[in-house]
């Protein structure tokens, strides 16, 4: 037992300080796992130690006896984009924000985040407190695999900037998928009791005193919830439609792509005039095209382009109001 013991606080030692460009001796090794963990070993053993943890699947690689873990699951690189990911998150709070960098790092050695300067100031950064996050995912999760309905209310920011109660309901949905979306989270759901039709989502920040109900009977259709967000710019409502736009910039490819993904189809038609073709709800569009006003111009539908015309119109309208 005692031998098991040192092999495993050698592992330890090895994964919590070493790399490829911090390799450790043989005497190295062993001042780290009397530091540690008070172990008293010769260097005799290290050698059995280190053969014992390759032949078991561990990659502990050696340079001219000087030895490194080689087993990590993720590239430094891959850990420092999660962290910033978490970090730009705004749903994320700062103190769950700070705690997953945290264990983030702690998958590397000890010299990752030395390296790779990621001493975030979580202050600085506009994070929602939204403490019931990681609680409403735990328990969507548990209810989607178990087949429960849920309920909850959902909240909105009001003019004071705090989040109320928005209609005072209690929603029950039939929860089918978790997805994440512009640095969002959302839950994808059905209506138990036929009260809409199709699929809605709600932003899971948005959701409090959540409870998990009844076991529901029915099957549930296949939902593949990227698919559904696919064409959902800005993650609104209502059914997909193709449009055609009249964009008069290249520089406004970046914007659309950004929001619009990758699946549109670009026709140039005069020296900086483009028609783009993409499917996405209305409202989105619409939201896009008051954006971008300048560069931009709904073609078809005509309905969408005479209700463009008419919000325009109202807007002109309140402008001019003195």
């Amino acid at each position: 037992m005692k031998k098991l013991t040192s092999v495993v606080d050698c592992l330890r030692v090895l994964e919590k300080y070493s790399d490829p460009k911090h390799q450790l001796s043989q005497e190295e090794i062993i001042q780290k796992m009397k530091e540690d963990f008070d172990s008293d070993i010769c260097r005799q053993s290290i050698a059995k130690y280190i053969k014992a943890l390759n032949e078991n699947g561990y990659n502990i690689s050696h340079n001219k006896r000087r030895y490194y873990y080689d087993s990590r699951l993720f590239e430094d690189s891959e850990i420092e984009l999660l962290c910033h990911s978490v970090m730009a998150n705004p749903s994320i709070p700062s103190k769950y924000s700070a705690e997953l960098i945290q264990k983030l790092q702690e998958l590397q050695s000890v010299h990752f985040a030395e390296n790779k300067n990621l001493n975030f100031n979580i202050c600085n950064v506009d994070k929602r407190d939204n403490r019931d996050l990681f609680w409403n995912i735990d328990n969507i999760s548990d209810a989607i695999e178990n087949k429960l309905i849920i309920h909850f209310h959902y909240f909105r920011y009001n003019e004071n900037k705090k989040l109320v109660d928005f209609n005072d309901k209690e929603y029950a949905v039939v929860p089918v998928k978790i997805l994440a979306k512009q640095n969002r989270f959302y839950m994808l759901a059905i209506s138990p009791n036929q009260e809409f039709e199709g699929i809605r989502h709600y932003r899971i920040d948005r959701i409090k005193k959540i409870a998990k109900g009844e076991v529901y009977r029915y099957r549930i259709p296949h939902i593949d919830a990227y698919e559904y967000a696919r064409h959902r710019t800005y993650m609104q409502g209502g059914e997909i439609e193709r449009f055609k736009l009249e964009v008069t910039s290249r520089y406004m490819f970046d914007e659309i792509i950004d929001n619009c993904g990758m699946n549109i189809d670009i026709n140039k038609v005069g020296e900086e005039t483009y028609h783009v073709s993409l499917k996405a709800p209305e409202s989105s569009v619409i939201f896009l095209a008051f954006q971008y006003i300048r560069y931009i111009k709904i073609l078809e539908p005509i309905k969408t382009k005479e209700k463009m015309l008419k919000l325009l119109e109202e807007s002109l309208a309140k402008y001019q109001n003195k």
